[in-house]
Formats: structure tokens, sequence, C-alpha cells
């Protein structure tokens, strides 16, 4: 992962995962919205990874087409 994605580190504390990857309460209830346990991870791991690729998404603006 280290060489795929330079950004990330190939390990983090606690206290770092909270940090940087705890879901914020509309980030978790967009998360609610999708259905299955597959979608929902999906959708979580998009709203915290995004950032890290260099694009953060904005109020009002569309996510996903």
């Amino acid at each position: 992962m280290v060489k795929a994605y330079p950004q990330f580190r190939s390990s983090y504390s606690h206290e770092e995962m909270v940090e940087h990857f705890l879901l914020t309460p509309a980030e978790l209830q967009l998360v609610l919205t999708c259905r299955g346990d597959a979608n929902r991870c999906g959708m979580a791991s998009l709203a915290m990874s995004t950032p890290h690729f260099g694009f953060a998404w904005q109020r009002g603006a569309a996510a996903f087409y």
C-alpha cells in the first residue's frame, strides 16, 4: 500500500485513526443511506480516503454521479 499510495503510512496509532478516519455525524448519516454492509463500507472508505487523494468534498457539491 505504501508504494501505491505514498501519502498513506503503513500503520497508524489509535489516536491517529480517530483523528483522520472517524466519521462525522453528517458523514455517518450519508453512509447509513447506503443499502448493504458492502456499500456502507465502501461509502465510508470513499468519504475518509478522498481527502488523502487531494480532493475534498465541498458542501453542496455532488459527490457522485
